[in-house]
């Protein structure tokens, strides 16, 4: 594998991506429904988010990381996303066991606990997970060909932690500019 990302690669790893998009779209449509499913009875004030990575978003990325995921299109494991929102740490902590009984887990990061006890920040509870195949959740014959074993990042949050993740992480932790230390302290 090249250690540059050259223009020829980057084009490559774009039209592969390309001719995947759709079954990743599949994927976050079924992803989606099977969690909002899941939400209706236990947790339904629960909100439910599903997105394929869209192809400029792709590009980017594999420009932006080519160092750590020189194969994108392969490597990269939050090309199908989901967000579960709910309104409590508790029902944070069902949507846990839930997840974890339901599909395979091949990692799983809880945010919170990076944090040292005097620091605020990012505390989303992150999964990459695949659909277990005991478990198929009503999906169609043509959902369980396009999703196949490909992975998809979950993340499980509170309405409150949203809210910051999305009015600050972004504008802070992922800006195209070089912030200052002052400047993201006041964010935490």
């Amino acid at each position: 594998m090249s250690t540059e990302l050259t223009p020829e690669l980057h084009k490559q790893q774009i039209e592969a991506y390309t001719k995947q998009c759709q079954d990743y779209v599949t994927y976050a449509r079924a992803l989606r429904r099977v969690l909002e499913n899941a939400c209706a009875a236990s947790l339904p004030e629960a909100f439910v988010q599903a997105r394929a990575k869209s192809i400029p978003s792709f590009a980017e990325k594999c420009a932006r990381r080519f160092d750590k995921y020189p194969d994108a299109v392969n490597q990269l494991t939050d090309l199908c996303g989901a967000r579960l929102m709910v309104q409590t740490l508790e029902q944070v902590e069902a949507a846990k066991g839930f997840i974890r009984a339901n599909f395979i887990i091949i990692e799983e990061d809880d945010k919170a606990s990076s944090l040292s006890p005097d620091r605020f920040g990012y505390r989303d509870m992150h999964f990459i997970i695949q659909f277990r195949p005991d478990r198929p959740f009503d999906l169609s014959a043509e959902e369980l060909k396009a999703i196949g074993e490909r992975k998809a990042e979950l993340q499980v949050r509170t309405w409150v932690q949203h809210a910051w993740a999305d009015t600050l992480h972004d504008r802070i932790y992922k800006a195209p500019l070089r912030l200052s230390a002052e400047i993201k302290r006041s964010g935490n």
